[in-house]
Protein backbone atom coordinates (compact mmCIF):
# COMPACT_ATOMS: atom_id res chain seq x y z
CA UNK A 1 0.00 0.00 0.00
CA UNK A 2 1.59 3.16 -0.91
CA UNK A 3 -0.51 5.99 0.90
CA UNK A 4 0.55 8.84 -1.30
CA UNK A 5 -0.74 7.27 -4.25
CA UNK A 6 -3.95 6.27 -2.64
CA UNK A 7 -4.27 9.87 -1.31
CA UNK A 8 -3.62 11.43 -4.57
CA UNK A 9 -6.19 8.54 -5.88
CA UNK A 10 -8.66 9.67 -3.65
CA UNK A 11 -8.15 13.50 -3.38
CA UNK A 12 -7.57 13.87 0.42
CA UNK A 13 -4.21 14.51 2.62
CA UNK A 14 -2.18 11.97 2.75
CA UNK A 15 -2.28 12.43 6.85
CA UNK A 16 -5.99 11.74 6.73
CA UNK A 17 -5.31 8.41 4.54
CA UNK A 18 -2.97 7.53 6.93
CA UNK A 19 -5.48 8.37 10.33
CA UNK A 20 -7.93 6.08 8.58
CA UNK A 21 -5.85 2.62 7.31
CA UNK A 22 -4.48 3.22 11.41
CA UNK A 23 -7.92 3.14 12.48
CA UNK A 24 -9.12 -0.14 10.15
CA UNK A 25 -6.29 -1.64 12.01
CA UNK A 26 -7.03 -0.67 14.88
CA UNK A 27 -10.97 -2.62 14.46
CA UNK A 28 -9.43 -5.33 13.12
CA UNK A 29 -10.87 -4.57 9.67
CA UNK A 30 -7.46 -4.83 8.24
CA UNK A 31 -4.00 -6.42 8.79
CA UNK A 32 -1.12 -4.52 7.84
CA UNK A 33 2.11 -6.84 6.73
CA UNK A 34 5.03 -4.70 6.58
CA UNK A 35 7.80 -5.28 4.08
CA UNK A 36 10.17 -7.81 4.98
CA UNK A 37 14.41 -7.57 3.78
CA UNK A 38 17.89 -7.89 5.02
CA UNK A 39 21.15 -5.98 4.36
CA UNK A 40 21.64 -9.33 1.90
CA UNK A 41 18.28 -8.29 -0.17
CA UNK A 42 18.76 -4.65 -0.82
CA UNK A 43 16.68 -4.73 -4.17
CA UNK A 44 13.77 -4.84 -1.65
CA UNK A 45 10.33 -3.11 -2.32
CA UNK A 46 9.61 -1.28 1.04
CA UNK A 47 5.73 -0.55 1.36
CA UNK A 48 3.63 -2.53 3.29
CA UNK A 49 0.87 -4.84 1.68
CA UNK A 50 -2.87 -4.47 3.55
CA UNK A 51 -5.59 -7.58 3.87
CA UNK A 52 -8.62 -6.90 4.75
CA UNK A 53 -8.97 -9.41 8.35
CA UNK A 54 -11.97 -10.93 7.02
CA UNK A 55 -11.97 -12.57 3.73
CA UNK A 56 -15.79 -12.97 3.73
CA UNK A 57 -16.03 -9.38 4.36
CA UNK A 58 -13.58 -8.68 1.12
CA UNK A 59 -15.97 -10.74 -1.00
CA UNK A 60 -18.97 -8.97 -0.17
CA UNK A 61 -16.89 -5.27 -0.52
CA UNK A 62 -15.88 -6.53 -3.72
CA UNK A 63 -19.41 -8.15 -4.55
CA UNK A 64 -17.33 -11.50 -5.13
CA UNK A 65 -20.13 -14.41 -5.28
CA UNK A 66 -18.91 -17.81 -5.32
CA UNK A 67 -19.19 -17.96 -9.17
CA UNK A 68 -17.88 -14.91 -9.93
CA UNK A 69 -14.69 -15.92 -7.94
CA UNK A 70 -14.53 -19.91 -10.30
CA UNK A 71 -14.67 -17.55 -13.21
CA UNK A 72 -12.26 -14.92 -12.51
CA UNK A 73 -9.09 -15.46 -11.82
CA UNK A 74 -7.98 -11.89 -11.05
CA UNK A 75 -10.55 -11.63 -7.97
CA UNK A 76 -10.16 -14.91 -7.02
CA UNK A 77 -6.60 -14.73 -6.45
CA UNK A 78 -6.39 -11.73 -4.15
CA UNK A 79 -9.66 -13.16 -2.14
CA UNK A 80 -8.14 -16.71 -1.58
CA UNK A 81 -4.49 -14.73 -0.46
CA UNK A 82 -6.60 -12.88 2.03
CA UNK A 83 -8.02 -16.05 3.33
CA UNK A 84 -5.00 -18.46 3.81
CA UNK A 85 -2.59 -15.52 5.03
CA UNK A 86 -4.76 -14.23 7.70
CA UNK A 87 -5.64 -18.02 8.74
CA UNK A 88 -1.95 -18.46 8.94
CA UNK A 89 -1.66 -15.12 11.00
CA UNK A 90 -4.50 -16.49 13.25
CA UNK A 91 -2.59 -20.07 13.80
CA UNK A 92 0.51 -18.52 14.30
CA UNK A 93 -0.77 -16.66 17.47
CA UNK A 94 -0.53 -20.25 19.62
CA UNK A 95 2.87 -20.69 18.76
CA UNK A 96 4.69 -20.42 22.13
CA UNK A 97 7.30 -17.91 20.23
CA UNK A 98 5.45 -15.74 18.00
CA UNK A 99 6.91 -15.32 14.41
CA UNK A 100 7.09 -11.52 13.28
CA UNK A 101 5.15 -11.69 9.67
CA UNK A 102 6.61 -9.59 6.70
CA UNK A 103 5.33 -10.05 2.69
CA UNK A 104 8.44 -9.50 0.96
CA UNK A 105 9.03 -8.34 -3.39
CA UNK A 106 11.76 -7.27 -5.21
CA UNK A 107 12.54 -5.10 -8.14
CA UNK A 108 13.09 -8.05 -10.09
CA UNK A 109 9.09 -9.48 -9.14
CA UNK A 110 10.19 -12.18 -6.74
CA UNK A 111 7.62 -11.96 -4.09
CA UNK A 112 7.00 -14.34 -1.43
CA UNK A 113 3.61 -13.48 -0.11
CA UNK A 114 3.92 -14.61 3.82
CA UNK A 115 7.60 -14.10 5.12
CA UNK A 116 7.71 -15.82 9.23
CA UNK A 117 11.01 -14.85 11.07
CA UNK A 118 11.64 -16.19 14.57
CA UNK A 119 13.55 -14.29 16.97
CA UNK A 120 16.42 -16.69 16.78
CA UNK A 121 16.93 -15.07 12.74
CA UNK A 122 14.95 -18.04 10.75
CA UNK A 123 12.73 -17.60 8.16
CA UNK A 124 10.04 -19.60 6.87
CA UNK A 125 8.36 -18.49 3.35
CA UNK A 126 4.10 -19.24 2.32
CA UNK A 127 3.37 -18.34 -1.44
CA UNK A 128 -0.42 -18.62 -2.03
CA UNK A 129 -1.67 -19.79 -5.37
CA UNK A 130 -5.27 -20.24 -6.36
CA UNK A 131 -4.46 -23.06 -8.81
CA UNK A 132 -5.00 -26.79 -8.53
CA UNK A 133 -1.66 -27.29 -9.82
CA UNK A 134 1.66 -25.74 -9.32
CA UNK A 135 5.09 -25.43 -11.05
CA UNK A 136 8.75 -24.85 -10.61
CA UNK A 137 8.00 -21.18 -11.63
CA UNK A 138 5.38 -20.50 -8.53
CA UNK A 139 8.70 -21.06 -6.16
CA UNK A 140 10.25 -18.21 -7.72
CA UNK A 141 11.02 -15.99 -4.74
CA UNK A 142 11.13 -18.77 -2.35
CA UNK A 143 14.27 -19.97 -3.90
CA UNK A 144 15.44 -16.53 -3.99
CA UNK A 145 15.15 -16.26 -0.09
CA UNK A 146 16.52 -20.00 0.44
CA UNK A 147 19.61 -19.14 -1.88
CA UNK A 148 20.12 -15.69 -0.26
CA UNK A 149 19.34 -16.86 3.68
CA UNK A 150 21.09 -20.14 3.34
CA UNK A 151 20.82 -21.80 7.06
CA UNK A 152 18.19 -18.97 8.16
CA UNK A 153 15.90 -20.52 5.42
CA UNK A 154 13.68 -23.38 7.18
CA UNK A 155 10.99 -24.01 4.81
CA UNK A 156 9.05 -22.88 1.79
CA UNK A 157 5.24 -23.58 0.85
CA UNK A 158 3.24 -22.64 -1.68
CA UNK A 159 -0.15 -23.90 -0.36
CA UNK A 160 -2.10 -24.42 -3.72
CA UNK A 161 -5.85 -26.00 -4.10
CA UNK A 162 -4.32 -28.86 -4.99
CA UNK A 163 -4.87 -32.38 -3.40
CA UNK A 164 -1.48 -33.59 -2.52
CA UNK A 165 1.71 -32.90 -1.23
CA UNK A 166 4.63 -32.45 -3.42
CA UNK A 167 8.48 -31.80 -3.02
CA UNK A 168 10.07 -29.06 -5.34
CA UNK A 169 13.70 -28.93 -4.35
CA UNK A 170 15.87 -28.10 -1.01
CA UNK A 171 13.53 -27.12 2.16
CA UNK A 172 10.23 -26.35 -0.68
CA UNK A 173 7.15 -28.28 -1.35
CA UNK A 174 3.81 -27.47 -2.49
CA UNK A 175 0.99 -28.24 0.09
CA UNK A 176 -2.51 -28.13 -0.35
CA UNK A 177 -4.91 -25.63 1.34
CA UNK A 178 -6.19 -28.45 4.06
CA UNK A 179 -2.67 -28.58 5.25
CA UNK A 180 -3.43 -25.69 7.20
CA UNK A 181 -5.99 -27.84 9.36
CA UNK A 182 -4.55 -31.62 9.23
CA UNK A 183 -1.62 -32.94 10.06
CA UNK A 184 0.79 -34.42 7.43
CA UNK A 185 0.48 -38.45 7.24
Amino acid sequence: MNVESLARDLGLPASTVRAHTSLLETLFLTVRLPAWSTNLLNRTIRTPKVFVADSGLLCHLTGAAPERLIADGNLAGPAFETFVVTELLRQAEWQEDVPRAFHFRDRDGREVDLVLERRDGSVAGVEVKAAASVTSADFRGLRHLRDKLGDRFKAGVVLYTGEHALPFGDRLAAVPISGLWHAAP
